[in-house]
């Protein structure tokens, strides 16, 4: 309670002392970019546009929203049809008939609202790097229904690492103890656009041998928000499959895949180790294990998935104090040829003891 107590607080002024307004006209807006990504809506526009930046005009929003002001009854129909394809692919099981009727019509509301006196709220926007795209944060049909009206209306522009903050609600990433950071830093292609408690993900890839990552399908277990991946991507990764616990977690992680441009190379998939298994044929030229040995109910599964999934390497990665000796189990196993400690990492940006062991271990 009272972790989130702070953090409200801090949004509150950090927004106060941070946000800017802009007063925008319908020539910026149909350019600016989608950020509410999720591994669902990922899918469906990368299926429908084949590329990875999606614009408000390629929103279904904006052509429900251009259909409505415009457009001929056989327009509406298809754009409703569009509209509805998003809401299955987003909301999965959820989305049932009715619920789908009922977006729409809260959708027409909505338009009909804007059209006779403009935007109230003011949407949220963000700029991941220096001179690029403005994403929307908040506000998706607003701007979208804006856009095909071509209206002006006033926009919040906040920080990126406030707007994560605010709007990526999960413990995964923020609690009382963690500094309001994520575990991983966020990065766009190899620069880190939301610093992370771990600021060592570069580091450690630096280390590993460049033969067990360009040209090699990846498998990052226990893949967070995914950077390993999309670094290793950068590093000339012919593919990286990451596999994680949390669908939040999941989803973030295919958003900055779509952001890179790392999609469909780069992907990710909701997995449970503890209760769950890889398909018998899927392979992988190298595994990415880091510090995950410990938060495993059976850390032998680990083993499972080096002998029957990876043909050449697993780079294994103990937790902060750990030893050859504590992972013995693993490593001295008899699947591995050979095993070699890369170096040594520090626990954390705030913590600079080099205690996490890097190890590369190579298949017989």
């Amino acid at each position: 309670m009272f972790g989130t107590i702070r953090r409200k607080v801090k949004i509150a002024s950090r927004r106060k002392n941070e946000v800017v307004y802009e007063q925008l006209g319908p020539h910026d807006t149909g350019l600016f970019r989608f950020y509410q990504l999720k591994q669902r809506t990922s899918e469906f526009f990368y299926q429908n546009l084949g590329r990875c930046n999606v614009e408000v005009h390629d929103t279904p929003h904006y052509v429900l929203a251009s259909a409505l002001n415009d457009g001929t009854d056989d327009e509406r129909c298809k754009a409703e049809e569009f509209y509805t394809r998003y809401l299955q692919a987003s909301w999965g099981s959820d989305a049932s008939l009715d619920r789908i009727k009922t977006k729409i019509q809260s959708f027409r509301a909505l338009f009909f609202m804007i059209k006779k006196d403009g935007i109230k709220k003011a949407p949220v926007l963000t700029y991941l790097t220096d001179g690029g795209p403005a994403h929307i944060v908040d506000g998706n049909h607003r701007v979208a229904i804006a856009a095909a009206l071509g209206i002006s209306f006033r926009a919040e522009v906040w920080p990126l690492d406030l707007a994560f903050l605010k709007y990526s609600r999960m413990p995964e990433f923020y609690g009382s103890g963690n500094l309001d950071m994520p575990y991983q830093g966020l990065y766009v292609g190899d620069v880190e656009c939301i610093p992370g408690r771990r600021n060592d993900l570069i580091t450690r890839l630096k280390l590993i041998p460049r033969d067990a990552i360009s040209g090699q399908e990846i498998l990052d277990v226990a893949s967070n928000v995914g950077v390993s991946s999309l670094i290793a991507h950068t590093y000339g990764a012919r593919s990286c499959l990451g596999i994680e616990l949390s669908q939040p977690m999941v989803d973030i992680a295919t958003r900055f895949a779509m952001f890179s441009g790392s999609y469909p190379m780069v992907q990710y998939r909701n997995i449970n180790l503890d209760k769950q298994t890889l398909l018998p044929s899927q392979s992988f030229d190298t595994a990415f294990m880091f510090s995950i040995y410990d938060h495993l109910k059976d850390p032998s599964v680990l083993l499972q998935l080096a002998d029957r999934h990876v043909r050449k390497f697993v780079v294994f990665e103990g937790h902060p104090g750990g030893e050859a000796k504590n992972y013995s189990s693993f490593l001295h196993s008899g699947v591995f040829a050979r095993v070699t400690e890369l170096g040594r990492l520090h626990t954390s940006r705030f913590k600079i003891d080099h205690s996490r062991i890097l190890w590369l271990c190579e298949k017989m």
